[in-house]
C-alpha cells in the first residue's frame, strides 16, 4: 500500500468523523434540526422522522470506514470510491450548513453536486471493469444486461408510495 493510498484512507476516516460530529452537533447543539425543518417548510421538505435515516447512513458509512482497511476492500476503496467519499461528505456537510443558515438556493446547488459525486461512485464499478477487480477501470465497457434484468423504476416508485402510505398511517 502506497503513501497515497494511506492518505486516502486516513482522509476517509477524518471526513467521516467530521460528518458524524457535524450531524451530532446539529441534533443536540443550540439550533436543533427540528427548528430548522420547521423554518424551511416546502412541498418537498421531508417529515421530521426521516432524520432517523441518518442513523442508518452513519452506521453504514462507519462500516465502510472500518472495512476499507482490510485487504479485500483495497481495490474498491482506492479505484472505485477514490476521493469521492471525501468530496461527497464535505459537500453534504456544506449543503446542511447552507440549508441551516437559510441559503436555500446555494444549498440546492451543493446537494446537486453531492448527488453527482455519489452517483459517480456507483457508475464506475457498474460500467467499467476488468476481470481482476470490479473497481479497476478498463477500456472495455461491460455488455448491457438482458432486458428482464433491468431495473424497473415504476416498481420502485410503487414500493416507495406503499412505504410512504404505511408510514403516514402509523404517524397519524
Amino acid at each position: 500500500m502506497s503513501n497515497f493510498h494511506i492518505l486516502l484512507k486516513v482522509s476517509n476516516v477524518i471526513v467521516y468523523l467530521w460528518f458524524l460530529s457535524a450531524t451530532v452537533y446539529s441534533t443536540v447543539g443550540p439550533n436543533p434540526d427540528g427548528d430548522v425543518i420547521k423554518s424551511h417548510l416546502t412541498y418537498i421538505t421531508p417529515a421530521h422522522w426521516i432524520n432517523l435515516a441518518w442513523t442508518a447512513v452513519h452506521f453504514l458509512l462507519g462500516g465502510f470506514v472500518i472495512y476499507q482497511w482490510f485487504e479485500p476492500a483495497h481495490d474498491g476503496t482506492v479505484h472505485g470510491v477514490g476521493w469521492h467519499f471525501v468530496i461527497s461528505t464535505l459537500l453534504n456537510t456544506l449543503w446542511f450548513r447552507l440549508w441551516n443558515t437559510g441559503h436555500l438556493y446555494l444549498s440546492f446547488i451543493a446537494i446537486l453536486f453531492t448527488a453527482s459525486s455519489v452517483s459517480f461512485v456507483f457508475y464506475v464499478p457498474l460500467y467499467f471493469a476488468n476481470s481482476a477487480s470490479p473497481f479497476t477501470p478498463s477500456r472495455q465497457p461491460r455488455e448491457a444486461p438482458p432486458r428482464h434484468q433491468l431495473v424497473r423504476p415504476h416498481l420502485h416508485s410503487r414500493s416507495l408510495l406503499n412505504l410512504a402510505r404505511l408510514c403516514h398511517r402509523h404517524c397519524h
